[in-house]
């Protein structure tokens, strides 16, 4: 993982984790870019912008085609609504305060994009966590106008509530890594990240959010808002506090069933060393796990033995 201060705006545009910029710019990407919208009412909403003058909000009728047309409520309070809508790119996220005036797009705050992750990952989680519904934050911008304010919160929050497990990207600026670590860690049942193999490990405690410690990690953060299946509330267990950087991890071609006959057979994770291939890590924490064809072995030393758990 790679916490970012400062990138070329050009990045920083591609990127889409940090933006300088403003309403006005954001919701011309969101109507013609993001297509969302239907094209006639995007043209409607622009030409209603540039007749707009002081604090005049967005007319009636304009506000209403938007809430017909930008998909699902996930978020509304008072004149405060997000919506959520798949388009081909991802899911689009958009922010909306129409409380505040039609000029200069000052009505739209910003959006977040995720993708699904079933098309990124090499396991499915419906398969190892009985898991149907996992997307990973792929950009995420508030307005210039908007920003320290609040409204960024709330778009992480619809994605939040909306999904069942929540990824970040492997880059996340400054702000993101913070509202990571504090806001959305504090709303969730799990927090971890994604290590090699994409397999999910558990952040037990401030020594595990590290920023020097975490970049050893191979993806981002990873968020469960709710309900935590049972297989990573054992692996919790299993680890009892070993944070991800004290994890080595091996990978092998070979069959789960041999890979158990010689976590059993060895007395100590300096025995794999010789037979698998070492991803990353060290073997002086005594814990790590195997990352096989079709499972995930995790392995810690017990004595002169060593105790082992099936992911």
């Amino acid at each position: 993982m790679i916490q970012l201060k400062k990138l070329l705006n050009e990045l920083d545009v591609q990127r889409g984790h940090f933006t300088k910029d403003s309403s006005m710019e954001l919701i011309e990407d969101y109507l013609y870019g993001d297509l969302v919208i239907p094209r006639s009412v995007a043209d409607k909403i622009m030409k209603a912008i540039g007749r707009s003058e002081g604090d005049k909000p967005l007319p009636k009728d304009l506000q209403s085609l938007i809430v017909s047309k930008a998909g699902i409520k996930v978020y509304g309070s008072g004149t405060i609504f997000i919506f959520k809508k798949p388009t081909r790119d991802g899911i689009i996220y958009s922010g909306f305060d129409f409380s505040q005036p039609a000029k200069n797009g000052l009505f739209f705050f910003g959006r977040l994009l995720t993708v699904k992750m079933s098309k990124k990952l090499n396991y499915s989680p419906k398969k190892q966590l009985n898991i149907d519904n996992a997307e990973e934050i792929h950009l995420s911008q508030v307005s210039k106008e908007y920003l320290g304010k609040g409204y960024g919160k709330l778009l992480y929050d619809a994605a939040i509530k909306s999904t069942d497990i929540l990824y970040s990207d492997g880059v996340l600026f400054e702000g993101s890594f913070k509202m990571w670590i504090n806001h959305i860690r504090r709303n969730s049942k799990f927090f971890g990240v994604s290590g090699w193999g994409d397999v999910i490990l558990p952040i037990f405690s401030e020594d595990g959010l590290n920023k020097t410690k975490l970049s050893q990690s191979e993806g981002g953060f990873v968020a469960i808002p709710r309900k935590v299946p049972t297989q990573l509330i054992k692996l919790q267990e299993f680890l009892n506090g070993k944070e991800p950087y004290e994890l080595v991890s091996f990978y092998t071609r070979d069959k789960l069933q041999n890979v158990i006959q010689d976590i059993e057979s060895f007395g100590s994770l300096d025995d794999f060393m010789d037979k698998y291939e070492m991803v990353n890590g060290d073997v002086k924490y005594g814990v790590g796990y195997i990352i096989t064809s079709n499972a995930t072995v995790f392995v810690k030393e017990s004595g002169d033995d060593l105790e082992y758990f099936v992911l």
